[in-house]
């Protein structure tokens, strides 16, 4: 039951991040280390990563891809693949594999902060499943933390 209150309000954390970078501005960017990006400024929330890690399993989690791009003369660091999490979706490695180091991706940035980039904007293709789900899962929990014991 932890895990679906979990998964449901790291979800909404990024909503609203998700749902407005569907108007961001693209961006060529190169792909950098995670160590690079990281110590150029990249935007990073190591306690959602660590929460994710601790709650879910392997194979939830978003993937990340470090990346450096150049907005007016200034230059920025992102390592978010995208913002919600996607079970379904790409994995570390397979993004990695796909876009190894020094190769160049289109990013995504927030005009107004910079610092706020992805590669994949808006929702993940597998969001309302996940969300659909962890409320499930959130439900079956009340309903045995709730169920008389005589029935058990």
């Amino acid at each position: 039951m932890m895990s679906a209150v979990y998964l449901l309000i790291s979800q909404f954390v990024y909503v609203r991040q998700a749902h407005s970078s569907r108007t961001w501005k693209p961006v060529d960017a190169r792909v950098v280390t995670f160590k690079f990006a990281i110590a150029a400024g990249a935007k990073y929330d190591a306690i959602d990563e660590l929460l994710t890690k601790i709650f879910l399993p392997e194979y939830f989690g978003r993937p990340h891809i470090a990346f450096e791009f150049t907005v007016d003369g200034a230059t920025y660091a992102g390592v978010n693949y995208t913002w919600t999490i996607d079970p379904l979706g790409p994995k570390d490695d397979d993004v990695q594999r796909e876009h190894p180091p020094g190769s160049t991706i289109t990013a995504y940035y927030d005009p107004a902060n910079p610092k706020d980039c992805v590669i994949e904007t808006g929702f993940g293709p597998h969001f309302y499943v996940v969300v659909i789900g962890a409320i499930v899962l959130f439900c079956i929990g009340m309903y045995i933390i709730q169920k008389p014991r005589e029935l058990i």
